[in-house]
């Protein structure tokens, strides 16, 4: 059983926050997360797309080159920013974070936006691998054997929040596009390593915005004085025990639902522990969820 009492339209409202996801992603499994590796090399002359090289996803080598230049080095002239009518997406306004350059290759790590949400929080990305021995068929019989092994050395990497991908010792190997999810590696020894490591980890926090419905419940002293539960009857002749009758009793708000116009339950909210009714204040009650 249950009483009723009508919110105004102003005891309802939305407000919203920022909630951040941690994602932990093996290389092993990058395509089940729509993680997608890409290779950007370029070259001189005129492109003919019968000459160039394809990478991941089909697509050209050298026009994921052009791409990442305009979107996000075009501006930038030897890694410092120069007067130009291009927007770079810059991430930071600080002089060292600023600068960028992009050399002959580069590998780009595009993160999809549903890990990301509306950008990867800054400070958050790291990516790693141990020390590793690769093996491979050489391609030169002076070798002595048909299978060369190399090793290829370990990464540590990490943003430094302003849009910068440093190594342990904190040198500049790339950069971050936050609110793209891109995760470009410029630096051609880094480039190189990552792509020769047979295993990797990303890591990273996504931004993703929640918005909560509030609902305020309000009943003044006069109301919700009598309470609903059944077992304050007598089982034989539905009367009232006499210990609920007297002004000095008091139900208890162990649950509030709410309707639509329909009266139709569309939400329950449950209280950690009754709460006794006052017949000489005001209460109100605040439900909220997440959506």
């Amino acid at each position: 059983m249950s009483a009723f009492v009508r919110l105004n339209k102003q005891d309802a409202y939305v407000t919203s926050y920022t909630a951040h996801k941690t994602w932990t992603i093996p290389s092993s499994e990058i395509s089940s997360y729509g993680v997608q590796v890409y290779i950007a090399v370029t070259s001189s002359g005129d492109l003919y797309v019968e000459n160039l090289l394809t990478t991941t996803d089909s697509q050209y080598q050298e026009l994921v080159y052009r791409n990442l230049h305009h979107l996000y080095y075009s501006r930038f002239s030897l890694g410092n920013p120069v007067s130009s009518s291009y927007f770079n997406y810059d991430q930071t306004t600080l002089h060292h974070s600023a600068s960028r350059q992009l050399f002959e290759s580069a590998s780009l790590i595009s993160i999809p936006k549903e890990i990301y949400g509306h950008a990867i929080k800054p400070g958050s990305v790291t990516l790693e691998a141990g020390t590793a021995t690769v093996y491979y068929v050489s391609s030169s019989f002076l070798s002595g054997s048909y299978i060369v092994s190399t090793t290829v050395p370990s990464l540590d990497l990490h943003d430094d929040g302003e849009g910068k991908i440093l190594d342990n010792n904190n040198n500049a190997v790339g950069d971050i596009i936050y609110t793209h999810g891109h995760i470009v590696l410029t630096d051609t020894t880094t480039v190189n390593a990552f792509l020769q490591q047979p295993d990797y980890t990303i890591g990273l926090q996504g931004s993703h915005t929640v918005y909560t419905h509030n609902y305020r419940c309000k009943i003044n002293d006069s109301q919700l004085n009598y309470s609903q539960n059944p077992t304050i009857k007598s089982g034989s002749n539905g009367y009232v025990y006499d210990f609920a009758t007297g002004s000095y009793f008091q139900p208890y708000v162990a649950t509030i639902g709410l309707y639509n116009d329909a009266n139709e339950l569309i939400a329950i909210g449950k209280l950690a522990q009754p709460i006794p009714k006052s017949r000489y204040t005001d209460m109100t009650f605040v439900v909220n969820f997440d959506i």
